[in-house]
């Protein structure tokens, strides 16, 4: 013979028995649905990163580019004259300033003729000149805080610093960094 369950037991666990699978199922579907979504944002996040990257890395790559058709343009309408080099100092040291990403920039002419402003790892900035296409070396100063060869920049009503010693650099064809 079969017993019967109380009505005591049987209706917890014909109640809480569907209750029980029902909640199981949810569970394990919301598990799923959720890992799904949180792939699914974190492949957007990586794409999205992706995309920052490449557009930051572009725009860096296209400063000295946009740095060199600006001297050029101010080449052709004259404000640089190729035949006075050491007048681009101000200029060039105003680029260098506000592009600090970039270490160098550079302007040569195919008949030797050279200039540039460098900032090395250590922040100290170099200006060299090399304006007679027949010198074998490259004249370069060490720059001070006003741009200017020598330190310059003392407090106001003191003498400058006396002037940092000029180098020579051997002549070689101008590159851009």
């Amino acid at each position: 013979m079969i017993r019967r369950l109380p009505i005591r037991v049987a209706a917890p666990l014909l109640v809480g028995l569907p209750v029980l699978a029902v909640g199981l199922a949810l569970s394990l579907m919301w598990l799923a649905k959720s890992r799904s979504a949180v792939t699914e944002l974190a492949e957007r996040n990586i794409e999205q990163v992706h995309e920052l990257a490449a557009a930051r890395v572009g725009d860096l790559l296209a400063i000295p580019i946009r740095v060199t058709e600006v001297n050029a343009h101010l080449v052709r309408t004259g404000v640089l004259d190729p035949g006075d080099l050491a007048a681009w100092r101000p200029t060039l040291v105003r680029q260098a300033r506000a592009f600090d990403m970039l270490s160098s920039i550079v302007w040569g002419d195919a008949d030797g003729r050279a200039t540039w402003v460098t900032r090395y790892a250590d922040g100290t900035e170099y200006w060299a000149i090399k304006d007679d296409p027949a010198a074998p070396v490259m004249r370069q100063q060490r720059l001070g805080a006003d741009g200017r060869p020598g330190g310059g920049g003392g407090a106001p009503g003191c003498a400058p610093p006396p002037p940092a010693p000029t180098t020579t650099c051997p002549s070689r064809s101008p590159t851009a960094n």
